[in-house]
């Protein structure tokens, strides 16, 4: 729950200090592998993944803990290993939470700006989207921020309707 509620750039310095070259994981990494994942895009994805993984977490936790325990203490009286009991009973039952978690999380990953920015930095030409409006903005360029910010409005309001219409239809049913 802590990216939820620390700035994203409080989030990207802590990457930078756990996972920097000068950190103790990223300095592991650097010494043995001479690999550094900042100014990569490996560090965009995981910025944006650290920072949206509450919104995953808050629905698919809900939806776990409505689980029937009876279903499942059945299950395992059948025989059911602790994987099966999870593939077969548990996730399917609990899939609609997990599915609205992994679009909230999606849409937050889509925009995030603070985290990247302190780990992808700004590099002309490999740029994330919102990075890339916040530049163009910066220099009164707006040729290519408003297809960008068309682009973001068209997923995100996509990921409303998927969202909207794949769970309506799981409750009709």
């Amino acid at each position: 729950m802590l990216p939820l509620v620390l700035p994203p750039t409080v989030v990207g310095y802590l990457l930078l200090v756990t996972l920097g070259t000068r950190g103790v994981i990223g300095g592991w990494l650097y010494q043995w592998f001479h690999y550094s994942m900042f100014m990569r895009v490996e560090a965009a994805v995981l910025a944006a993944a650290i920072v949206a993984v509450p919104l995953l977490y808050i629905p698919a936790r809900a939806a776990f803990s409505g689980v029937d325990r009876e279903l499942e203490d059945v299950a395992l009286l059948f025989g059911a290993t602790r994987r099966q009991l999870f593939f077969r009973v548990s996730l399917p039952m609990a899939a609609r939470g997990v599915f609205a978690g992994a679009i909230l999380a999606f849409a937050r990953a889509l925009g995030e700006f603070g985290a990247t920015m302190m780990v992808y930095t700004w590099q002309p030409g490999k740029e994330t989207l919102p990075i890339l409006i916040y530049i163009d903005a910066e220099y009164d360029n707006f040729a290519q921020a408003i297809p960008a910010v068309m682009l973001l409005s068209v997923l995100s309001l996509s990921l409303i309707w998927v969202y909207n219409y794949a769970l309506g239809e799981q409750r009709r049913r």
